[in-house]
C-alpha cells in the first residue's frame, strides 16, 4: 500500500475492471465521433482498455516521462497487432510524447475530446488548475471531465461561483462514485465526474 504520493511506484491507475463500462453507460458515446483523452498516461492501460470497448473512434495519451512513454507504444503496438490477427474492433490510438500544458497538438485533442480523464493526483495544484483551465477554454459542450482531485475545477474560469456550491461557469458537477485504485489495495478512492456546459462561456 501507498500513500497517494506515492501512486506512481505503482504506474497508478484504476484496477477495477468494469469500470469504464459503468461510466459509458452513464454517458454513452456516439461511435462515430467519440474521443477518450488520458492526460499523463503513463503506460495508458486506461486508454488501452477504452480502445477495446468499442465506444471510442479514437483514444489518445499524453505522456511526458519517457521510459512510461516507450512502454506505452509497445503495449499498443502488441494490443493492436492482437486485435487484428484475432479479428476484433480497436479504437485508433494515438500517443504524444511531451507536456500537455505545452505540446501544440493539445488543444486540438481536447477540442474534439468527449471524455477526458486525468490521474491527477500528484499534479500540484498550479498544472491542475492549468489543466483545468485548458479545458475550460477548448473542451466541446457535453464532453465529460473524470478526476480524482476536482480542487482546481472550481479555481478555473473567470468567473467564479462559490467555493460552497461546488460550481463553475462552465461545467457541472456530476455524481462521484468509488473505485479500486493500484496504490491502496486495502480501500476505493474516490473519483469525480463533470460536465461541460451546453452554453459554456468562452473566453
Amino acid at each position: 500500500v501507498y500513500t497517494t504520493k506515492e501512486r506512481f511506484r505503482t504506474r497508478g491507475g484504476i484496477t477495477e475492471a468494469d469500470f469504464w463500462p459503468k461510466v459509458l453507460k452513464i454517458y454513452p458515446q456516439s461511435k462515430s465521433s467519440a474521443v477518450f483523452t488520458d492526460f499523463g498516461s503513463e503506460y495508458f492501460f486506461q486508454g488501452l482498455l477504452c480502445a477495446l470497448l468499442g465506444d471510442f473512434q479514437e483514444v489518445v495519451g499524453i505522456e511526458i516521462d519517457e521510459e512510461s512513454f516507450e512502454k506505452s507504444v509497445q503495449l499498443a503496438k502488441h494490443l493492436v497487432n492482437k486485435a487484428e490477427t484475432e479479428n476484433k474492433f480497436i479504437s485508433n490510438i494515438m500517443l504524444i510524447r511531451g507536456d500537455f500544458l505545452k505540446h501544440d497538438a493539445v488543444a486540438n485533442i481536447i477540442a474534439r475530446s468527449t471524455i477526458v480523464y486525468a490521474n491527477n493526483v500528484v499534479f500540484g495544484h498550479e498544472t491542475n488548475i492549468a489543466l483545468a483551465t485548458m479545458w475550460r477554454n477548448s473542451l466541446p459542450a457535453d464532453a465529460v471531465i473524470v478526476v480524482f482531485d476536482e480542487t482546481a475545477m472550481l479555481s478555473s474560469g473567470e468567473e467564479r461561483h462559490s467555493r460552497h456550491d461546488g460550481k463553475v461557469d462552465w461545467a457541472s458537477k456530476g455524481q462521484s462514485i468509488e473505485t479500486r485504485v493500484s496504490w491502496q489495495d486495502l480501500h476505493s478512492y474516490v473519483i469525480h465526474f463533470w460536465r461541460v456546459s451546453k452554453k459554456k462561456t468562452k473566453k
